[in-house]
């Protein structure tokens, strides 16, 4: 399954979170199973990320799509840089 089309479902089962802060807030409580960057995700945001996830034991997946189409995936009006599957 292409990552576009998982990031769709996890959105209809209601198990994606969107937005940096949040994101970022849920690695730090271990609730995420998957990390999702946006390709111009800028690179304190990256690096934090990935730190976050290192330290979680999850491996950061870089998407093509820039924050932007994210947003558009997410049928949001607004950029996105990372999403986060809840466990």
């Amino acid at each position: 399954m292409a990552m576009e089309d998982e990031i769709k479902a996890g959105i209809e089962k209601k198990v994606v979170v969107i937005g940096s802060n949040i994101v970022l807030k849920k690695l730090k409580q271990g609730k995420l199973s998957r990390v999702i960057l946006a390709a111009n995700c800028s690179p304190v945001m990256k690096k934090e990320a990935v730190l976050l996830c290192e330290a979680a034991g999850l491996k950061v997946e870089e998407s093509k799509l820039t924050n932007m189409d994210l947003g558009a995936l997410c049928k949001k009006s607004f950029g996105i840089s990372l999403i986060g599957f809840v466990v």
